[in-house]
């Protein structure tokens, strides 16, 4: 860890399988009805008064992921990822069940596919999104692929997604 960038001092690990996830100052929170109805569709038992641990940032494999309430971070989407299914997924926050975390959020819908650069080096990924209409869903985060960047295009009428993932933000 480079020294004095990212403080792990209040973390919780969790036990999320083949992956290390550090969930980075967690707080107790009672999760609103529409979230417990996501776990409950994603057939994870939570308790309806139950009070849950709840971030705004993890490290995923050394990566460190924001979600949309981490307030810092203002000049940029930081917090829309692609997950393993070729999704795309704004993240509200992060939730810890049974010392697992989740993240929290709605799925982007993919307008269409886009092949921007051919250069090995470019962006790996490009998709159009549209504003999500989807319900909230919940996603084992071990589920993250990557961050995305968003270009807007405003001829095509779209944001186009690229795979990018940023130097200073992973933990060495």
């Amino acid at each position: 860890m480079r020294k004095g960038l990212l403080s792990t001092k209040d973390s919780v690990v969790c036990a999320n399988e083949d992956c290390n996830v550090t969930v980075l100052s967690p707080t107790l929170k009672s999760i609103p009805h529409v979230v417990r109805l996501a776990f409950a569709s994603a057939n994870i038992s939570v308790k309806m008064s139950e009070m849950l641990l709840h971030s705004e940032r993890i490290i995923v494999n050394q990566e460190v992921f924001h979600s949309k309430s981490y307030t810092l971070v203002k000049k940029r989407n930081s917090y829309t990822v692609i997950l393993t299914n070729g999704k795309i997924f704004a993240i509200q926050y992060y939730v810890i069940v049974n010392n697992l975390c989740y993240a929290v959020g709605r799925f982007l819908p993919i307008i269409r596919n886009f092949k921007l650069f051919s250069d090995k080096n470019a962006l790996s990924f490009q998709v159009g999104v549209g504003k999500s209409v989807e319900p909230v869903s919940v996603n084992d985060v071990t589920e993250i692929v990557s961050k995305v960047v968003f270009l807007r295009c405003d001829h095509l009428d779209a944001n186009i997604a690229c795979m990018y993932t940023s130097e200073l933000e992973i933990v060495k």
